[in-house]
């Protein structure tokens, strides 16, 4: 009754009308057809119906996710610039290997979710010296360390996690962290060796489209595009199902498209290079230039796909014509500037107004805050200071000092902060004396500072013994009439340290002279300018163990400064000196960041400086505060026989 039911409202497995005995007919054969279905086995019944849900399921799947994909290849970013690279690659979450401690301490890890990294990673790494089972902890500071934007330090934890754990799963998230390690720090083609490896692991499509990601828009970093488009179509073909398909169809059609170009149209930036090579100081305008133009010729030599160039101009010293020579740098497009190296403001005002990123080469206080596309990279006095009062307190304990200066700019300037600082510090100045810049003979300044003691206890209201015997002994001595019969008494000092801000002309003259009225057995602090050998042939061997801060050490045995100083003298067939380091490093790090793939503007040239944290240069690791200043980890040099040597390095 059922059946006829369902044939009478036309509900046919087919076409009544196409069967030859009519209605009657075609009722019969539907009802046989139906008795056929209901007399079929369950477990039959069952998988055929399961397979049509599934046929129809993945027909209405596969529909929707071309629609999606379609769609979304239209979109295109117009912020997007050839080589594309993202503006940040974020770390994702690691968890923690089966076997391994799960507690985390909940400082660094509170400290971690709140984005606190560096004080995050230093709570980690304490843990990790200090706990058994300390590996997720381990893959944590990995984690932290691209978002420090210090790259090679990046990959460190994790190339020791997987040292340590090489036979479990969770390593392939480690090797994409050392990627991510590497492409931040700009090492595209360590990214191009690690990656290709990760990519044709059996990784999930999410973290092979990352690693596709970084790896072909490395390649397009270098000069080679077509390889980086090769790699993404393949994962296109993979993975046509997948949400990163569209991504990476519109970064196939980009590089394909407007933004590509051959080797032989490759673009060219320029940096202009704002030098005083005539006048009174092109010395030191010549000597920066021979920096820049070795940078120059080292970043050449790497297969880049950007080509860099430098447009010299000649300040001649003065600030109308490097007002002027601003102008025609902005006008020729440059890209950055460097210089000047001496103090021309409105040269820093002109470029800032027209904002062209500039690094500046002069001590000028406070010349980064003219604006934020100033930057400056100089040995500033501060930094020397800074480095010289910390070494002696928490390394030597000393806690009193003595001061003697030129009564010029330079040493005023020094004196000041060196007061400042060892106040700062708990420490006491027992004196400060100053002398003429054009004399040659420093006894009066000299006698003050050696009888600061017994003039501080001349002043004392109440002496002890001790003191009071002292101070006799003195008095008696200078007021013999004949002290040719008496015995000088030992001079008693008031201060363990004297530091003399001046060049190494007048420190050779000065130094001798301590020694003669009996300033013996104290520590002797300098500025960088005390770093020459004829402050050592003019002391000699009362300079030794002389203590100078400086950025530029040639004899040390790092990559960087070697590759610096060979190559220096092979071009130029003489020794190089601070200046022409610091103009190598300065052209160096604009030369890389500005063939960067993220980097295709002044602005985004000068965001790129802002964010620079420990570049590796010959002056030693580099940094710019958020003000445009530097920071640099300086060198402290100690004369030791009649050479200088580094004293972490004794």
């Amino acid at each position: 009754m059922r059946i006829k039911t369902w044939a009478k409202r036309g509900l046919f497995f087919g076409d009544p009308d196409k069967h030859k005995g009519g209605a009657k007919d075609a009722l019969a054969l539907q009802e046989k057809r139906m008795a056929d279905v209901i007399i079929m086995k369950p477990n039959r019944l069952i998988v055929l119906m399961m397979a049509a849900f599934f046929l129809f399921s993945c027909a209405s799947v596969q529909k929707k996710v071309e629609n999606k994909v379609e769609d979304k290849v239209e979109i295109e970013s117009p912020e997007m610039s050839f080589p594309y690279v993202p503006e940040k690659i974020e770390s994702w979450g690691m968890g923690v290997p089966d076997g391994f401690e799960k507690k985390e301490p909940p400082r660094p890890e509170g400290l971690f979710k709140d984005k606190v990294h560096v004080a995050a990673r230093t709570e980690y790494e304490k843990y990790l010296s200090g706990f058994k089972g300390g590996d997720p902890a381990l893959m944590k500071t990995g984690k932290m360390r691209p978002s420090e934007k210090t790259g090679k330090k990046a990959s460190g934890p994790h190339n020791l996690f997987l040292g340590r754990y090489p036979e479990i799963q969770r390593a392939s998230d480690a090797d994409i962290q050392a990627i991510e390690g590497y492409y931040n720090s700009g090492d595209y083609r360590r990214v191009i060796e690690l990656g290709m490896d990760v990519i044709y692991q059996s990784i999930p499509p999410e973290k092979k489209f990352r690693v596709c990601n970084m790896v072909a828009s490395s390649y397009a970093a270098i000069g080679s595009p077509e390889q980086g488009i090769a790699l993404l179509t393949e994962f296109i073909e993979k993975f046509p199902w997948d949400e990163n398909a569209a991504k990476a169809k519109n970064l196939v059609k980009i590089f394909k498209g407007k933004m590509y170009r051959s080797v032989r149209e490759a673009p060219s930036r320029a940096i202009g290079c704002l030098l005083p090579l005539t006048g009174p100081y092109e010395v030191y305008g010549n000597k920066a230039l021979k920096g820049i133009q070795l940078a120059l010729m080292h970043f050449s030599s790497q297969d880049q796909y950007i080509q860099v160039k430098i447009i010299i101009k000649d300040t001649e010293s003065n600030p109308d014509t490097a007002r002027s020579v601003i102008r025609e740098l902005d006008s020729e497009d440059a890209f950055g500037i460097i210089g000047p190296i001496t103090p021309l403001t409105p040269a820093v005002e002109e470029s800032q107004s027209r904002k062209i990123p500039i690094i500046t080469l002069i001590q000028t206080e406070n010349i980064t805050d003219i604006g934020d596309y100033v930057f400056r990279n100089f040995l500033t006095p501060r930094m020397q200071v800074e480095a010289i009062v910390t070494y002696a307190f928490n390394t030597l304990g000393i806690k009193r000092f003595a001061v003697l200066y030129p009564d010029e700019n330079y040493g005023v300037t020094f004196a000041k902060l060196f007061q400042d600082n060892v106040l700062a510090y708990g420490g006491s100045i027992a004196g400060v004396e100053f002398y003429d810049v054009s004399k040659t003979d420093f006894a009066g300044p000299i006698n003050k500072i050696a009888n600061l003691y017994y003039e501080r206890l001349r002043k004392s209201p109440e002496l002890t013994e001790e003191e009071a015997a002292i101070y006799d002994a003195h008095v008696e001595y200078l007021e013999a009439e004949d002290d040719s019969e008496k015995e000088k008494p030992d001079l008693t000092l008031d201060f363990e340290a004297i530091f003399i801000p001046d060049s190494p002309k007048k420190a050779g003259l000065i130094i001798p002279q301590l020694a003669f009225y009996d300033i013996k057995d104290v520590y002797l602090l300098g500025t960088n300018l005390w770093h020459s050998m004829e402050l050592i042939d003019m002391a000699k061997e009362y300079a030794q163990n002389a203590i100078i801060p400086d950025a530029f050490f040639k004899d040390n045995p790092d990559k960087e400064t070697r590759g610096f100083v060979d190559g220096f003298r092979k071009v130029f067939d003489e020794e190089p000196g601070y200046i022409e380091a610091l103009a190598y490093d300065t052209a160096m790090i604009l030369f890389k960041l500005m063939t960067r793939p993220d980097v295709s503007s002044r602005k985004t040239l000068k965001k790129a400086l802002a964010e620079l944290h420990h570049y590796p240069g010959v002056t030693g690791m580099t940094s710019f505060y958020s003000s445009g200043d530097v920071w640099k980890n300086i060198h402290l040099l100690k004369i030791k026989e009649d050479r200088f040597v580094v004293l972490e390095n004794e």
